[in-house]
């Protein structure tokens, strides 16, 4: 009997809506919703933190398809600029001329295979002032007929041409040794006459002076059939008394096409080995010296005027 009244007295103490039974069930009723709601607010709390994860991963991605895009695009760019390069510059792989195969000469039918010259890249380092000129199959060397040339085959440009007058005997001093330059001076045809009637036999190193007659360089047949196959010319190495020295040494000849431009403008190039150059001399009457008959290594040139360098190796190096 203490505890309900003391429970009564407690109720009498709350506020007078409170204390009727019917305001109880009202507010337990107002209480019951918010009690089975409060799960679901604090669940609520993952799947926000699932949105913010999944957010940021579409930003990462849009970042990649970015980037991607850009590398596709910096990729073009970078292959334009490596087929302009190939444009301009002719050592390029795209967008270059076909280059030559630089083969030694074939050898004379009869003669020995020298041994193969090492590989020398690049021009002959030799300066020749003013170019030479071929000359017509008439003035070919003494006692020798010229061959008839085919229609439309090359044929060297004719004395009766106009053309450019060029000194007719060019003579190549070289310098003291070690220095491996060349200066230019002409010689006159009685020089080089006087010069052609003496031969010695020596040494490379004992070379101060190559001679290359331009009214000697000339096309030729090998093969019996009219056309030219290649060119022939006459070498003359002279010692410091005017003297053809008859020693062999490693001979390069480039034939240079002046109308033409880059790669293309080399038409052919020869690197003779010592032995190869001993078998071309010849001593006929009043000339002597090496001939050279050098074959075309690919097809012969279209056009008249060729331009010839010739470049003869000492043994102490002296080019």
């Amino acid at each position: 009997m203490g505890r309900i009244q003391e429970d009564c007295a407690a109720l009498d103490r709350l506020p007078h809506g409170l204390a009727c039974p019917s305001a109880r069930r009202l507010l337990f009723w107002l209480f019951l919703p918010c009690l089975a709601m409060a799960p679901v607010f604090l669940g609520c709390q993952t799947p926000r933190i699932v949105r913010e994860l999944e957010r940021e991963n579409r930003e990462l991605e849009n970042k990649i398809w970015e980037l991607a895009d850009l590398l596709e695009d910096k990729q073009a760019e970078l292959e334009v600029c490596r087929r302009q390069g190939g444009e301009r510059n002719p050592g390029g792989t795209e967008g270059q001329a076909p280059r030559r195969a630089e083969e030694p000469a074939p050898p004379w039918p009869g003669r020995a295979e020298p041994p193969p010259l090492p590989e020398h890249d690049g021009l002959p380092g030799i300066d020749i002032s003013p170019p030479l000129q071929e000359s017509s199959p008439e003035q070919a060397l003494p006692g020798s007929e010229p061959p008839p040339a085919a229609p439309g085959a090359f044929v060297p440009p004719d004395s009766s041409t106009a053309l450019p007058q060029f000194p007719e005997t060019t003579r190549n001093e070289a310098p003291p040794h070690g220095t491996g330059k060349a200066a230019v001076s002409p010689v006159s045809r009685g020089e080089a006459a006087v010069a052609t009637r003496r031969v010695r036999q020596g040494e490379s190193d004992q070379v101060t002076a190559l001679v290359l007659h331009p009214e000697w360089v000339r096309g030729i047949d090998l093969d019996g059939r009219p056309g030219d196959d290649g060119i022939q010319m006459l070498l003359q190495p002279m010692d410091d008394r005017g003297d053809i020295v008859a020693a062999a040494a490693p001979v390069t000849v480039v034939v240079l096409d002046p109308q033409l431009s880059g790669l293309s403008a080399r038409i052919a190039r020869w690197d003779l080995h010592p032995d190869e150059v001993r078998s071309y001399f010849v001593q006929r009457g009043s000339t002597s010296g090496y001939v050279l008959d050098l074959p075309w290594p690919a097809e012969p040139p279209v056009h008249r005027e060729l331009l010839v360098f010739a470049r003869y190796t000492t043994a102490d190096g002296r080019k």
